[in-house]
Order: C-alpha cells, then structure tokens, then sequence
C-alpha cells in the first residue's frame, strides 16, 4: 500500500500489519475479498447495532413467513376460504424479506451498499418466479411477482428508516485487524491525505 507523502515508517508499518510485506498476494485477496460491490471490510468485521436490528428483522419475518406456510395457508385451503391471493403469495412475500435481511445482517451493509444488496436479490426472486414456467413441476403465476415487489418494498423502506428508528449505531464489538486508512480529499485545498478510519462510515 503506497501512501502519498509517506513512503517510510508510517507505509511500512501499515504494510506490516495488513501483512502486504510477506503476504502481498493473499493481502491483495483479502482486501478484495472483503470489498467487493456489496460488501465492506470494516463493516463486514463489525458488530453494531444495526446488524443486530437487520438479524432481529430477519428472525421475526422467518418466523411469521414460516407460521404463515405452515398454519395459516392449510386453514385457509380447508375452509376454502377468500383471502385474495395471500395464502398462496406468503412465500413470497415473506421470504423476500427474510432473504433481504438475512443478506444484510450477513454483511452489515452500508446505506449504498445496502440498495446494491436489496436490487440485487429483488431482481434475483423475479428471474426465478419468470422461469418458473419453463422448470420441471413448476406454475408461473404473478401474484408472487407482485407479492415479490411489495415485499421488497417493505424491506427498502424499513432499511432506510432502520438509522432513523435505532438512532445512534453503537458499535459493540468489531474484530482485531480491522484499521484500515482511507484516502480523503481535503475540502480546503487541493491537497491529499491519508487518515485512520477508526469509526462506523455514516449510515444515515
């Protein structure tokens, strides 16, 4: 890792603990592991309080999506009751937002990163449910499509209020290894520096 302006102790103590002076190629492969178009290193090694909140998230709509499957769609197939399509949409509608959350706690994703995450998997459910048709032993029916959108659209909502809701993100445990330094324009002239990123990127 080159630093502009430090060529010396500072870059090859850094280098030193990224282990970039032995390991170069399997450093190059962490990094590039960790950061990647969905996920962060530093927040991938953090325990905060929006994680928790993403896994709480995730473990309740699991539970209801589940309960939903299981109890309510048979009572509503034996009675032969109308409940406009919900019963046979649960899985989905439920199961996008377990999916999104499982997915956001796993990375505790950044607000940017979070969207990527979200878009991502929508549009992965989507492919599926359009290909149904074309799968062995499968129905196509686009009341899970729909069922998908809506609760992608829940879990996009309840991702962009979660900072407002939690307010300030405590950071309960972040793992050994993770200091990094991160490149900053200075907004007061043209300038450039390197400095210690030793706190939770902004996720508001």
């Amino acid at each position: 890792m080159n630093i502009p302006g430090d060529q010396t102790g500072r870059s090859a103590l850094i280098r030193k603990k990224t282990g970039e002076a032995t390991l170069p190629l399997l450093a190059w492969i962490k990094r590039r592991m960790l950061n990647n178009f969905f996920t962060d290193r530093l927040q991938v090694t953090t325990i905060d309080t929006l994680r928790i909140m993403y896994f709480l998230i995730f473990l309740i709509a699991w539970l209801f999506t589940e309960a939903g499957r299981n109890y309510y769609r048979p009572y509503i197939y034996d009675h032969d009751l109308h409940d406009f399509g919900f019963a046979d949409t649960i899985g989905n509608l439920g199961g996008i937002i377990v999916e999104i959350f499982f997915g956001l706690a796993l990375v505790n994703a950044t607000r940017k990163k979070g969207l990527r995450v979200i878009t991502f998997l929508v549009t992965l459910c989507i492919l599926y449910e359009s290909f149904q048709q074309y799968l062995p032993h499968k129905v196509f029916d686009w009341k899970d499509i729909i069922a998908t959108l809506i609760g992608g659209s829940v879990a996009l909502i309840l991702f962009l209020n979660m900072p407002r809701m939690v307010g300030r993100n405590q950071v309960i445990h972040r793992f050994a290894g993770t200091e990094r330094y991160w490149f900053t324009k200075q907004t007061s002239g043209k300038r450039m520096s390197w400095e210690l990123f030793t706190h939770v990127e902004d996720r508001s």
